[in-house]
C-alpha cells in the first residue's frame, strides 16, 4: 500500500514531464506486482502502466516551451507556447505582427532550438536583416542602410560585422535559424515538406516552426469558401504541430473593422471564425490612434485553450526599430 501511496502522490508531476517522478512511478508498480500479486493482474497492470508513463516520457522528450519574450505572456502560457500546440497572433496591417513571430525565432535559436521560418510575405532577406537586428542589438534601419550603402566599403565592412557576429554566435550555441520561402498560395503540404527537409540537412528535428502567414496558404484540396480554407489551413497547421510534436506560430490579419479598436477580441479574426476555434493559443495586437501616436501597444491573450484567456498585458514600447515588437527593458508605461 505504501508502493501504492508513492505511485499516486507522483502523478500530478507526470504532467510536467518530470524524470524523476516517471521513474519513481514506474519503480513502485515493479515493488507492488513483487510483492506478489497474481501474473494475470500485476502482468496487466505494469502493460497497461508501460503504455501510459510511455506517453508521458515522450511529452518530457518533446521540444520545449518557446517562449514569446513578453514575460506576462508566457507566464500566462506557462513559459510560451508548448510542443504539439499552435499559435495564432493576429492584429492590422504594418501592426508587428511578422517582428513577433521573428522575435520568437531568435529567442528559440538563443535557447539552443532548430527553428525553422517559413514566409510568405517578407523576402528571406528582409526576415534575416530583423533577425541580425534582433541577435545583435543592432538599429534596424541603420543596419539597412549600411547594408544597402552606395559606398561599396560601407557594404564590405557591414557585412563583415554581420558575418563575424554570426560565426560567433553559431560558435556558441548549437542551435539553428532556417528560414525558407514559399510562394504565397502555397499548401500547407508545402510547409511540412520544409520541416523535412530542414530535418534531413541538419540530423536535426526542428524543435519550433514560425510561418508567416497563415493567410497566404492554401487548403490541400480544394475548399468551396474562404472561410472553410481558413479552417482547413488551421486544422492542418495544428496536426504539423501535434506530428512533430512541436510548438507552431502562424499570423493572420484582423478585420478592417478592428483597425484602431481599444481590443481586438478572437472574432476579429480576418476570413474565418474557424482560426479561432480550432488553434490552441490565440494573441491580439490592439492599437488605438491615441497609443499609436505614442508608439505603444497591448497585447490580449484573446484564447488560451488549456489556461486561463482574455487577458490585456500592457502597453508596451514598440520596438520595431530594433528587430523586435515591443521593448519591456523600461516596464510598462
Amino acid at each position: 500500500w505504501h508502493s501504492a501511496q508513492l505511485a499516486v502522490d507522483a502523478v500530478p508531476r507526470l504532467v510536467h514531464g518530470d524524470a524523476k517522478a516517471i521513474g519513481a512511478v514506474r519503480a513502485r508498480l515493479e515493488d507492488i506486482q513483487a510483492l506478489g500479486e497474481p501474473a494475470s493482474v500485476g502482468g496487466t497492470l505494469l502493460a497497461n502502466a508501460d503504455a501510459v508513463l510511455g506517453l508521458f516520457e515522450d511529452e518530457a522528450g518533446a521540444a520545449r516551451r518557446c517562449p514569446t519574450g513578453v514575460a506576462d505572456l508566457d507566464l500566462a502560457l506557462g513559459g510560451g507556447l508548448g510542443a504539439r500546440e499552435l499559435g495564432y497572433v493576429v492584429g492590422a496591417t504594418k501592426l508587428g505582427k511578422s517582428f513577433f513571430l521573428s522575435h520568437i525565432a531568435a529567442l528559440a535559436a538563443l535557447r539552443d532550438l532548430v527553428c525553422v521560418y517559413i514566409t510568405l510575405e517578407l523576402s528571406k532577406a528582409q526576415v534575416y536583416l530583423r533577425l541580425f537586428a534582433d541577435l545583435f542589438d543592432e538599429e534596424l534601419t541603420p543596419l539597412r542602410d549600411r547594408l544597402e550603402a552606395a559606398d561599396a566599403g560601407v557594404r564590405a565592412e557591414t557585412r563583415e560585422h554581420l558575418r563575424a557576429s554570426l560565426a560567433s554566435f553559431l560558435s556558441d550555441r548549437r542551435g539553428r535559424l532556417v528560414v525558407e520561402w514559399l510562394d504565397p498560395g502555397s499548401p500547407v503540404s508545402a510547409v511540412r515538406s520544409v520541416v523535412e527537409s530542414v530535418e534531413r540537412r541538419y540530423g536535426a528535428r526542428p524543435q519550433l516552426l514560425c510561418v508567416d502567414m497563415a493567410d497566404h496558404l492554401s487548403a490541400d484540396t480544394a475548399q468551396d469558401s474562404t472561410y472553410a480554407a481558413g479552417g482547413a489551413v488551421t486544422s492542418l497547421l495544428r496536426q504539423i504541430a501535434i506530428d512533430w510534436k512541436i510548438p507552431v506560430w502562424t499570423a493572420s490579419h484582423s478585420t478592417r473593422g478592428a483597425a484602431g479598436s481599444k481590443l481586438v477580441v478572437e472574432t476579429a479574426v480576418a476570413d474565418s471564425m474557424h482560426k479561432a476555434r480550432r488553434c490552441d493559443v490565440m494573441v491580439t495586437l490592439c492599437q488605438t490612434p491615441e497609443e499609436k501616436e505614442a508608439k505603444v501597444l497591448r497585447l490580449y491573450l484573446a484564447l488560451n485553450r488549456n489556461r486561463e484567456g482574455g487577458l490585456v498585458f500592457g502597453p508596451y514600447t514598440d520596438a520595431r526599430s530594433r528587430g523586435r515588437l515591443v521593448d519591456e527593458a523600461g516596464g510598462h508605461l
